[in-house]
């Protein structure tokens, strides 16, 4: 093999690599690494309640997923960086090093796990639909599924993803926005029939808003957890062995239940 072929392959291979592995983990040994090295963990958190949220009275970030991010930072011995990313950003700020883990709790959805690897479940949450407390066409999800029904949505949510499965006949409309409050106004003022979201979420804003109400049951159990970029095994593998600690150890039950979830997300049953 000559000096030129030699060079070309080893480049090649170089290539391969860095395209397979990323340049984190070939160049700076991944995740764990840095944070051995650095002493810092860097969380990304996109605003969710009850998940991950701002105290209105201090501006500091409270929630179920800030707290195992606490833990999580406290469990490495690490000191804890949050990083504020929206929901429609946190894929290219996962990958290009932004922060090292994305921790408000993430749907699982086809469109995501393409570009970033899901750790193993923390829980389950259905989705379910909020109409107006007036409205008497909505008796069950089922009543979703017309033509003159509109149903609003969070772009790129997993009820995005869902909707036009479920009711194919209904308009979906998406809304590119972070703020639960912005897309539920679209049904309060009119402009949409229903919004549909994550059960929990929705259980918080109808326990301040007598205008709107449930439609029917949740529908689904679909897992949550937390993203990392794709080509660190060992990353994905330590945060795995946490969550999974978390669960079995009862944590997990206490963060979720202090802030009014119910503790039934913690299982699925199909």
């Amino acid at each position: 093999m000559s000096k030129i072929t030699k060079i070309t392959t080893s480049f090649l291979l170089i290539f391969f690599l860095v395209s397979l592995f990323g340049v984190n983990s070939l160049l700076a040994g991944g995740v764990l690494e840095k944070i051995k090295k650095e002493g810092t963990i860097v969380v990304g958190i996109a605003q969710t309640t009850p998940g991950a949220f701002k105290d209105v009275k201090t501006g500091e970030w409270t929630g179920i997923h800030i707290d195992v991010a606490k833990e999580l930072a406290k469990f490495m011995g690490a000191e804890l960086k949050i990083v504020e990313t929206s929901w429609s950003l946190f894929i290219s700020g996962l990958n290009s090093g932004a922060f090292d883990v994305y921790m408000p709790g993430t749907f699982y959805t086809g469109k995501r796990a393409l570009q970033v690897a899901y750790s193993t479940p923390a829980y389950f949450k259905g989705v379910s639909g909020v109409v107006r407390a007036d409205d008497s066409r909505f008796q069950s999800i089922r009543d979703f599924d017309r033509s003159d029904v509109k149903i609003a949505v969070r772009l790129g949510a997993v009820e995005a993803e869902l909707a036009p499965k479920f009711f194919p006949k209904a308009n979906i409309l998406e809304f590119n926005t972070n703020e639960a409050p912005t897309i539920a106004e679209a049904v309060k003022v009119g402009n949409a029939d229903v919004w549909l979201a994550d059960e929990v979420l929705q259980s918080s804003y109808l326990k301040k808003n007598s205008w709107a109400k449930r439609a029917g049951e949740a529908f689904g159990k679909y897992p949550i957890g937390y993203v990392v970029r794709y080509g660190d095994q060992d990353w994905l593998s330590y945060l795995n062995s946490f969550v999974s600690f978390m669960r079995s150890s009862g944590q997990m039950r206490v963060f979720v239940t202090r802030y009014g979830q119910d503790a039934s997300t913690l299982s699925y049953t199909p």
